[in-house]
């Protein structure tokens, strides 16, 4: 792989977490990008009003309402509970490489028994939005978080995932 000898990046790199501007992964097998390239895929599959839809960390799957429709398009919205354990692992996993990247290790496990008395619930809400044609311009994905620790205090966290489709003019390149 000559991007790891250009970058003086040692074969043995390859699956390890570093922090620059932000965290990543030294990915080396050309076939993790499929992956990567899913994560862009908006197309719910059956989009319609009464439809079911499942979201990775949500517990089970719930019914897509239809909040608007006019001749421009239509809106579709979905709320899923979050599967507490999904989370569990999730903020695990993000020890780990926070371990990983700060040379302090944590196992797996190690950060899931931390994490295991925690008390999680929240919501995932995803909006479609559609074109004229029934094609998903942008998706939202709104995740609201509360996690009770055994202390008793508690954290609560909102984040919103914005993906959009737009027509690119032909000068912006």
């Amino acid at each position: 792989m000559r991007w790891l000898e250009h970058s003086e990046i040692p074969r043995s790199a390859c699956g390890t977490w570093i922090f620059t501007w932000n965290a990543f992964r030294i990915e080396c097998d050309p076939q993790s990008v499929i992956e990567g390239v899913a994560r862009f895929d908006m197309r719910p599959g059956d989009l319609r009003g009464g439809a079911q839809f499942h979201e990775q960390g949500a517990n089970e799957p719930a019914h897509i309402t239809e909040t608007a429709a006019a001749p421009e398009g239509a809106a579709y919205v979905v709320e899923l509970a979050v599967d507490p354990e999904w989370v569990r692992r999730e903020k695990a996993e993000s020890d780990v490489v926070v371990g990983e990247i700060t040379r302090e290790p944590v196992t797996l496990e190690e950060a899931l028994r931390a994490h295991s008395a925690e008390q999680i619930s929240g919501t995932i809400t995803i909006t479609f939005e559609t074109d004229a044609n029934g094609s998903v311009r942008r998706r939202t994905k709104l995740t609201r978080l509360e996690t009770r620790t055994p202390d008793g205090s508690v954290e609560t966290s909102t984040t919103t995932e914005t993906l959009e489709r737009r027509l690119v003019s032909r000068s912006a390149f």
